[in-house]
């Protein structure tokens, strides 16, 4: 069966059969020999045929970068066999290995280099598994449409044809300001799907968009409500834990502990700041809902 591409015409990596591979590169690498060849058939002096044979190592060197290039870009080889495996699985409709599969394009791992479109790669698996209602894709896909990539500028936002009946479509600033609104808006849902399902850390990002009025109207007891949920929910894994030994190499889950921990206290300073500002009354219907379980 021919292979799938994810929404937006993002092409993904593909494995050819090996057969026409290895004939491939047999083929590429004859390349490899074009400095001997130049020197035994064209009449070039004697220093020129020293310089050709002194850069002939890095001939082969640029050479296996470029082939490594090709095997990634072109062949969809280099993967490791776990990223074979979630690109096939997600290639079949499997919103987890969608997930995971859109993780490894946005980090650059497991065979899936950060290329140019790997980002967009990575959206679009996550848009597909959250369609699924896939709550951890929700939350990567709404994290990322939170954050500017490009001071302040939503990428790709001056790349969308101005409708041409908006009366801004030759306003380029206006126009990327209104692409970012737009895109915190799709977060909030997203970061509401997924908040609503027991995500701890997208609770809190949804109470701090409660409590900043970012992307929702300004509501400080539902945002005092999911703060404290996400408190409660984050609790347990934030006990005890600590920032990673220093000079000890960093690794993966490092990263994703000190961004816990980070969200963890972020979390507690805005429910305390919030509760200063809150009345009783507040505070008491706040809590209400939480032990209710109101959304």
């Amino acid at each position: 069966p021919a292979k799938t591409t994810p929404a937006g015409g993002v092409p993904t990596a593909r494995v050819r059969p090996l057969v026409v591979t290895r004939g491939i590169l047999w083929s590429f690498r004859l390349l490899h020999l074009a400095p001997l060849v130049a020197l035994f058939l064209l009449p070039v002096g004697k220093w020129p045929a020293v310089i050709i044979a002194a850069l002939w190592p890095l001939w082969l060197i640029g050479l296996f970068f470029l082939e490594m290039q090709l095997l990634h870009r072109w062949l969809g080889l280099g993967l490791s066999r776990a990223g074979r495996a979630f690109l096939r699985d997600a290639e079949a409709g499997d919103a987890d290995a969608q997930y995971r599969l859109g993780k490894l394009f946005q980090r650059g791992n497991a065979g899936f280099s950060g290329t140019e479109g790997a980002r967009d790669t990575a959206l679009n698996w996550y848009r597909l598994a959250a369609a699924q209602g896939h709550v951890d894709a929700c939350f990567a896909l709404a994290e990322d449409l939170m954050v500017d990539h490009d001071f302040g500028e939503m990428p790709g936002a001056d790349d969308l044809p101005p409708h041409p009946d908006d009366p801004i479509s030759d306003f380029r600033k206006q126009r990327m300001i209104n692409a970012g609104m737009a895109a915190r808006t799709e977060a909030a849902d997203y970061y509401r799907h997924a908040a609503a399902r027991g995500h701890p850390r997208a609770q809190g990002r949804l109470g701090e968009m409660y409590r900043t009025g970012n992307a929702v109207p300004r509501n400080r007891v539902a945002a005092h409500m999911w703060l404290s949920r996400a408190l409660a929910g984050m609790a347990a894994a934030a006990d005890g834990a600590d920032w990673p030994a220093p000079g000890r190499a960093r690794r993966g889950e490092d990263s994703e502990r000190e961004e816990m921990l980070a969200d963890y206290h972020a979390f507690a300073a805005a429910l305390a700041a919030l509760e200063k500002a809150m009345t009783p009354a507040q505070i008491s219907k706040a809590q209400a809902r939480v032990s209710g379980g109101a959304n």
